[in-house]
């Protein structure tokens, strides 16, 4: 598991990009996402969801369960 010692979104989102690399897992077989509600993992610029639309455009986006309510 990659350690992310900065928390945003490019970081993030290069170590979930590790994570899938090293599992064989290809960006076509991510179909949807769900994380906190945070600007830097679903706002709509320059986040980890808008750089997960950049490999898979029709990614679902979830939300956060617990604050879905």
């Amino acid at each position: 598991m990659p350690i992310c010692n900065v928390g945003n979104s490019e970081n993030l989102f290069m170590c979930l990009q590790e994570v899938l690399t090293a599992k064989n897992i290809p960006w076509e077989n991510v179909v949807g996402y769900s994380s906190d509600n945070a600007a830097v993992m679903i706002g709509n610029n320059y986040s980890v969801l808008s750089r997960i639309r950049g490999q898979v455009p029709n990614v679902v986006n979830i939300g956060c369960p617990c604050h879905i309510i």
